[in-house]
């Protein structure tokens, strides 16, 4: 039982690190483990390794929020959290974008611990009953967000999600670079690089920031974890679906234009799928993230009781990384302040370069500059950044069609 906490204290600390840290992700780590695994079976049960896996996966999806909102270096899953959550930096509300996406995280956690039942009856049979129309399923989803587009919109959406998915199919699947490895320079420069490029060539300035007690609105914080759920469902069942597609579905199809309940939303989104991977392991054997397909490795027989003790440790997990990840954010906002939005940006895209450079090589460099262009795209024309996912989308697509 002792190696249990112990893990689970090490897994939150492994996750404030992954989110802190651009480039380091869970799955990374994850993968690492599983090479490892004989050595650390030596030492921890493989309940316990399972416990740190967890642990690390739910609380970075709280803590890698701080650096999407404050300096737009992004993961796959906060990539469309950049832009509304620039929007709060500039506006000096940095700390309330970060008191939002834990609110949901925690609020989704809360949901989905409580309608486990529910969720064990239904996922199953919705599972079968659509997997053999993935493929339609997505190509609607893509149709959808393009016709959401106004007017001329509309075209220039469709041309950023077949420049974006295109690049996607040449880049992905290749022997270059292992696929693990490749959505870091992929998403950087797509979401991350040519966000900043943008904001210092229009030469925003960041305001200081709000400091005190932050109130966030109940009816908001409600309605957004009860979509941040519905969304997480959503990945749940329809693979290549990310953060950002199902949030800004949800958000349609309810007729919202709350920022603030967006940002819930996103943060719930993030929280709902880690848990939801396993979720999917145990209930229909699809690992559906680096962490479950970890997790799979380690316990074999992955039955009720394995459920209830990686559930217990989620909601342990949030509950500490929401309240660290509050506090870490308001000390890093004013550590920002105090280095001023264009040397932090500039600081920035040098880190990612490097990291790229590092971790990929030549080769991820030039993906990552070509994903730099094509993120730019989409602001440019004045259409959705969300038609960059079709980077995952369009090749997933394809597979199901038979194509790919």
């Amino acid at each position: 039982m002792l190696d249990i906490i112990l893990m689970a204290f090490l897994g939150v600390g492994g996750g404030i690190v992954a989110g802190l840290v651009p480039g380091v992700h869970p799955n990374t780590i994850s993968g690492v483990m599983v090479v490892f695994t004989a050595s650390l079976l030596a030492v921890f049960t493989p309940h316990a390794v399972a416990v740190f896996i967890i642990a690390m996966a739910i609380s970075n999806t709280f803590m890698d929020f701080i650096p999407s909102i404050f300096i737009g270096a992004p993961e796959e899953d906060t990539s469309m959290s950049v832009l509304p959550g620039h929007r709060f930096l500039l506006e000096g509300r940095a700390q309330e974008a970060i008191c939002l996406t834990v609110a949901g995280g925690l609020g989704v956690i809360i949901l989905s611990i409580a309608l486990f039942p529910f969720i064990s009856f239904m996922l199953p049979p919705l599972y079968e009953g659509v997997k053999s129309y993935m493929g339609w399923l997505l190509l609607g989803l893509a149709g959808f967000m393009v016709l959401l587009e106004d007017g001329m919109k509309k075209v220039f959406g469709l041309f950023v999600f077949l420049v974006a998915g295109l690049f996607g199919m040449m880049a992905l699947g290749t022997p270059l670079i292992p696929d693990e490895q490749l959505l870091f320079p992929i998403f950087s420069g797509m979401f991350g690089i040519s966000t900043l490029i943008i904001s210092l060539r229009s030469g925003a300035v960041v305001p200081r920031q709000v400091e005190g007690p932050i109130r966030i609105p109940g009816r908001e914080s409600v309605m957004g974890s009860i979509k941040g759920f519905l969304s997480g469902m959503v990945m749940g069942v329809l693979p290549g679906i990310g953060a950002s597609q199902a949030g800004v579905l949800c958000q349609e199809l309810s007729g919202s234009r709350s920022i603030k309940e967006y940002m819930v939303a996103i943060g719930g989104i993030n929280t709902v799928a880690s848990l939801f991977s396993l979720l999917a392991l145990y209930l229909i054997a699809r690992p559906r993230s680096g962490a479950a397909i970890a997790v799979e490795a380690l316990l074999q027989d992955f039955g009720f009781t394995e459920m209830l003790l990686l559930m217990s440790v989620s909601l342990f997990s949030a509950g500490i990384s929401g309240y660290l990840t509050v506090k870490v954010g308001r000390w890093l906002g004013g550590i920002f302040q105090k280095i001023g939005y264009k040397n932090l940006s500039v600081g920035v895209i040098a880190l990612l370069i490097f990291l790229c450079a590092v971790l990929t090589g030549w080769i991820g460099m030039l993906y990552m500059f070509t994903a730099t262009a094509i993120g730019m795209l989409a602001p440019l024309l004045g259409t959705k950044r969300t038609h960059g996912m079709a980077v995952l989308m369009l090749p997933i697509m394809l597979y199901y069609f038979g194509l790919g």
